[in-house]
């Protein structure tokens, strides 16, 4: 499958608070995994799914996440190139986007949390987003999973049989949830402020236009972003290295 998309940009600057202590001398994006790092693990995957270009932005510890990446850079772990975005001032997800818009040529591009583990797959979930995004009918492509695979009480958005996604009615059940991936086009970001700027009000612009769409695939990934789910991912690392884990399902 080819990748129609070329470029992306993972969100790598947020707090991590929910980390406790151990995100106030490391970004979460770098948290140990056991010889990994949520950041490697997706930056590698990127870049075997064909992105050429990535733009990583930062701010909290934003000293370590540029002193990885120009260690990765000296020791040429990725042929892809890795461009960085530092936000003086923490901007939100739409906000560190529009930041760095100018990178993206006008071209549609890929967005990943950089606080996602993924298991087997990712790579072949980037390529399928990528290849099924039109920027004809569509701002926003979400890659959706079914909602058990985060043991959450009920899932993110309404799902039509012509793929086009709503925001829930208070009371009403959805069995998909979003990961963390999505592909978009750049003028969605035309008309965004600079400055603090989060992603949902953009995501419920395009809905109200019906250009709001998702990706149902059913590869696992954890949110290591709590205590629970860096146990779950650290785990998951181990067996992936044919070590002994107390939790391999991803579900758990």
């Amino acid at each position: 499958m080819t990748n129609k998309i070329k470029r992306a940009m993972v969100l790598a600057a947020g707090k991590g608070t929910r980390l406790g202590e151990l995100t106030k001398k490391t970004p979460k994006p770098l948290v140990d995994l056991g010889g990994t790092t949520p950041l490697f693990r997706i930056l590698k995957g990127l870049e075997n799914a064909g992105i050429q270009e990535t733009v990583v932005n930062c701010h909290w510890r934003a000293e370590k996440i540029i002193d990885a990446v120009e260690m990765w850079r000296s020791h040429d772990i990725f042929k892809m190139k890795i461009i960085l975005s530092y936000e003086e001032e923490l901007l939100e997800t739409a906000g560190g986007i529009k930041k760095a818009l100018h990178h993206f040529k006008g071209e549609p591009f890929i967005i990943a949390n950089g606080d996602i583990v993924w298991g087997e797959g990712f790579s072949s979930f980037v390529e399928e987003v990528s290849h099924n995004f039109s920027s004809e009918k569509m701002d926003f492509l979400l890659a959706l999973t079914p909602v058990d695979h985060q043991r959450k009480a009920n899932g993110d958005f309404r799902f039509y049989k012509d793929g086009r996604l709503d925001f829930l009615d208070e009371g009403e059940i959805s069995e998909i949830s979003y990961c963390g991936l999505c592909a978009v086009k750049t003028s969605v970001f035309d008309n965004v402020e600079e400055g603090y700027n989060p992603l949902v009000s953009l995501w419920k612009k395009a809905a109200r236009s019906k250009s709001f769409y998702g990706y149902k695939a059913n590869y696992p990934w954890i949110d290591m972003g709590t205590p629970e789910g860096l146990l779950k991912a650290k785990n998951v690392i181990k067996y992936e290295n044919g070590l002994p884990a107390k939790v391999i399902n991803f579900a758990k």
